[in-house]
Parts: C-alpha cells; structure tokens; sequence
C-alpha cells in the first residue's frame, strides 16, 4: 500500500501544483484583464477628450458660418441699395441731359432773336441814315 500511498501522495502533488499553476495563471489573466480595461479607459477619456474639443470645433465652424450668412444678407442688401441708387443716378442724369438738350434749344432760339434784332437794327440804321440823306437832299434843294 506504500506504493499505492506515494502514489495518491504524487497525484495529490500533481493536481495541487495544477491548481497551484492554474491559479497563477488565472491571476496573470486577471492582471492583464486589468490592465486591458485600463487603457481601454484611457483610451475611452481620450476619445471623449478629442469629441469635446471636435464639438468646441463644430460649433466654433456654426458660429462662423453664421455670421459669414449675415455678412452676405448685409452685402447683398448693400448691393441692392447701390443699384438703386446708380437706377437713380442714371435718371438724373438723363434728365439732365434733357435739361441741357432743352437749353440749348432755348439758346438757339435766343440766339436767332439776336440776330433778328440785329438785323433789324441795321435795317433801321439803314434806314435811318437813308431818310437823313433824303432830308439833307431836301434841304439843299429847298
């Protein structure tokens, strides 16, 4: 029965350093279990580090955005209000140009009563001196 006792005695060693060995590897397992869970935290924070500083990034691009929409409703009214007013400078200068048109007109008119009256006052001195002439003749004759 010694035989048979050394030999329950070197499985009982056997299966005790089995669960001695599986123990230990049980704990390493966990510790690199751990350890796997750590860095996937890590890993965790700075996925939503980095997703914070993208959303701060999104939102600084959405403020930015809107305020270029509001500069070019500001623009485009601008340009509005410039066509107009050129609409209206282009008027203006359309009835200026009538208004100079019609003054030369005017002054073509009084130019031509100039010219009538001057040669009416030639006429007339002409005439003037025709009939002094006459009376000088009458004169001498008497």
């Amino acid at each position: 029965m010694s035989s048979n006792c050394a030999a329950d005695q070197t499985l009982t060693n056997i299966f005790s350093d089995r669960d001695k060995s599986g123990s230990v590897l049980a704990e390493n397992e966990a510790e690199v279990a751990r350890n796997e869970t750590r860095q996937i935290q890590e890993l965790l924070q700075g996925a939503r580090s980095q997703s914070h500083r993208l959303q701060g990034q999104i939102d600084d691009g959405r403020n930015q955005l809107q305020q270029l929409r509001q500069e070019l409703s500001t623009a485009r009214s601008d340009n509005r209000r410039a066509q107009r007013n050129l609409q209206n400078v282009r008027f203006e200068k359309k009835l200026l140009q009538n208004s100079l048109s019609d003054a030369r007109n005017e002054t073509r008119l009084v130019q031509d009563k100039y010219d009538g009256l001057q040669d009416t006052i030639t006429v007339v001195a002409l005439d003037d001196g025709r009939i002094s002439r006459e009376k000088a003749l009458a004169a001498e004759e008497c």
